[in-house]
């Protein structure tokens, strides 16, 4: 994910800065009454233009905090609810092909996996492994966030092995 900083400058020539690996970070400064706040991009050659800046006042600060909770909450009920992604498979040459990232029902542990109703294998340890043949505890053993991560890496994998494949006519499903 890109990196954003933010930086704010104070009289006296010193920074108060942090780096966050949202696009929407948002950097506060406290000052009397109120709130400095500055919203950032996270495109590098923007990194010393001010967004947007504002004067809010700690009333509003903490209704903005409050509604930034609830909203963290909902979607928090929200992805419990998912089961699967799925990661498309990027290709220049057409056809589909995705990966997908599976939850284990009864753990909060995650697989990469190729998708199939039946003979599903899962990526572990740098290639494909059958299932059936690993078992389940050797296929999901990755939070969330790592097996997304590793999915793309897969998934950038997979389509450029596809589109190897259909260049020397190793693919008769290709066009």
């Amino acid at each position: 994910m890109p990196q954003s900083s933010c930086h704010i400058r104070t009289g006296c020539g010193s920074s108060i800065g942090r780096t966050a690996s949202n696009a929407a970070t948002r950097c506060i400064r406290t000052t009397g009454r109120g709130a400095l706040h500055f919203a950032r991009t996270d495109n590098a050659k923007e990194e010393k233009n001010v967004i947007g800046r504002r004067f809010v006042t700690r009333r509003q600060l903490q209704e903005e905090v409050n509604q930034a909770r609830s909203i963290a909450v909902a979607l928090e009920q929200q992805l419990a609810l998912a089961r699967e992604f799925r990661v498309p498979l990027p290709n220049q040459v057409g056809g589909y092909g995705e990966i997908t990232v599976e939850k284990d029902p009864g753990l909060n542990l995650w697989a990469v996996t190729d998708g199939a109703f039946s003979g599903k294998r899962a990526w572990v340890d740098g290639f494909w492994q059958h299932l059936t043949d690993i078992g389940r505890t050797a296929a999901y053993t990755h939070p969330l966030d790592e097996a997304l991560e590793l999915a793309y890496q897969v998934a950038e994998f997979e389509g450029a092995v596809y589109e190897t494949e259909v260049r020397v006519g190793q693919r008769p499903d290709a066009d």
